[in-house]
């Protein structure tokens, strides 16, 4: 974790992980991923190619904090926040099932 952090300092590897975090309930649970036709690993391959893609977005504008508890709360928060729009998105492919059949 010190090489990681050394050579891309400790603002981006925090940025990579809470977008991580938000990003990859998308992909365990919305329900194009979540399919038993796209296997785990290329899930797992795609949110950490997107998280790679957004950090930097995310690092640019913000000075994010590296207090263990806040980074905890900021963990916490983004996955819930990935997990609502994972369900959002299932209850549209729900409701547009239901409406066609």
């Amino acid at each position: 974790m010190d090489v990681l952090l050394k050579q891309f300092g400790e603002q981006s590897v925090v940025g990579f992980f809470l977008v991580l975090a938000r990003v990859s309930p998308l992909f365990v649970l919305a329900p194009l991923f979540s399919s038993k036709l796209v296997p785990a690993r290329v899930r797992g391959i795609v949110a950490v190619a997107l998280a790679v893609g957004l950090s930097p977005v995310l690092v640019r504008g913000h000075h994010l904090p590296t207090a263990p508890v806040e980074l905890a709360w900021l963990a916490g928060k983004e996955l819930l926040i990935g997990l609502a729009f994972a369900f959002v998105i299932g209850a549209v492919f729900t409701a547009v099932a239901v409406a066609g059949s």
